[in-house]
């Protein structure tokens, strides 16, 4: 790469313009007069730098071409007062593309080389462009510098911000063929539709488990690898998601910004209220198709296949039993460890989980 950063345009004297009697600097300049006649490799050949000389016979009649036609487009763009666009003349000696600047160029080659050289310090995930690490960073940080204007709610970075204003102007184009339900992008459609289909292209090797989405087989994986990266700051109980830990963080702030509008009951997270909704309305979109049982959410029908299969790829390391999900496993560790991380404000009691304290709370009720 070293190679790669050192080959710009830099170092070109002063050669005589074939033609016009003239001299001409080579340089990145737009002009027809600040013309290289070199033009950029593209490939680290030796005496890259500091070139001097002309291209054969045959070349420079292009040249004289090419530089007729440029100062036709600079006439034209100054009687109207348009901008001119940008040369790229860096051009990738691997697959052809073309760039405006050396930088773009040496940041576009590391998906040739896999070149990674910027590391996250807290989990040492890697990444080709400073840019896509401070965007990583917040995860760990939770760091979300983009506010929606409409409900306040915050953001990691301004793609993400840009797909949630949809959901404020209603704008649903994309309709799913089996269902009618609509969505705003047209990805999330595609992956909606996994839901009828049952396509699980994303594949566990480890237990076999099938997702429907790249970033849940990566959460799952954590399940087998026991990787829990993201903590938290009150009690250090670690997660394999950063939702997750966002979602745990409730626990402790008390905050249920997801409120019911039939009842009133509100919840810490939204799927939580989607779930909730459906026992008003007695939605079940989801059908086991070996039984016909249906189910309110998607994570239920899977844990529900896992007892027709006899699948329980999570066992316990201390005693061996086997669970269908890893939630499962979770509350059963807490046996053998004693941990009660869910405590009762009021009277100080705790338990190993969270509908335990729900249930006693409502003796204080």
């Amino acid at each position: 790469m070293e190679e790669l950063q050192s080959l710009n345009l830099q170092g070109c004297e002063e050669v005589e313009i074939p033609g016009s009697g003239q001299q001409g600097t080579a340089t990145t300049s737009e002009s027809a007069e600040g013309y290289c006649p070199m033009g950029w490799l593209g490939t680290a050949e030796p005496g890259a730098q500091g070139h001097v000389g002309l291209k054969p016979e045959w070349d420079r009649a292009d040249e004289g071409e090419q530089r007729s036609r440029r100062r036709k487009v600079v006439r034209q763009a100054q009687g109207t007062g348009a901008t001119l666009p940008r040369e790229r003349r860096f051009v990738c000696g691997e697959c052809g593309r073309a760039f405006s600047a050396n930088a773009h160029l040496v940041k576009h080659a590391r998906t040739h080389t896999g070149e990674r050289p910027f590391p996250c310090p807290d989990c040492g995930r890697r990444f080709t462009q400073s840019a896509n690490l401070a965007h990583h960073q917040r995860l760990h940080t939770g760091e979300r510098p983009f506010p929606c204007g409409e409900c306040g709610r915050c953001f990691r970075m301004k793609a993400d911000l840009a797909r949630h204003r949809a959901s404020h102007t209603g704008e649903r184009p994309y309709p799913c063929p089996d269902c009618g339900r609509r969505f705003s992008q047209s990805s999330n459609l595609l992956r909606h539709q996994r839901a009828h289909t049952g396509e699980r292209p994303f594949q566990c090797g480890e237990c076999g488990a099938g997702f429907a989405r790249r970033a849940h087989l990566a959460a799952h994986r954590r399940t087998h690898t026991g990787e829990r990266p993201y903590q938290c700051g009150e009690c250090h109980e670690g997660f394999a998601q950063i939702a997750a830990l966002i979602h745990h963080r409730r626990l402790h702030t008390g905050e249920r910004p997801f409120q019911c509008g039939e009842c009133g009951k509100a919840f810490a997270r939204a799927a939580t209220l989607l779930h909730h909704r459906r026992l008003h309305d007695g939605e079940r979109p989801f059908p086991c198709t070996q039984c016909g049982k249906a189910f309110a959410s998607r994570a239920a029908l899977h844990q529900h296949h896992r007892g027709h299969s006899g699948l329980a790829p999570f066992p316990c390391k201390e005693c061996g039993a086997g669970f269908a999900v890893s939630s499962a496993l979770l509350r059963h560790r807490r046996i053998h460890t004693g941990e009660r991380p869910y405590v009762c404000v009021q009277c100080g009691a705790s338990f190993t989980q969270s509908s335990a304290l729900t249930r006693h709370q409502r003796l204080h009720d």
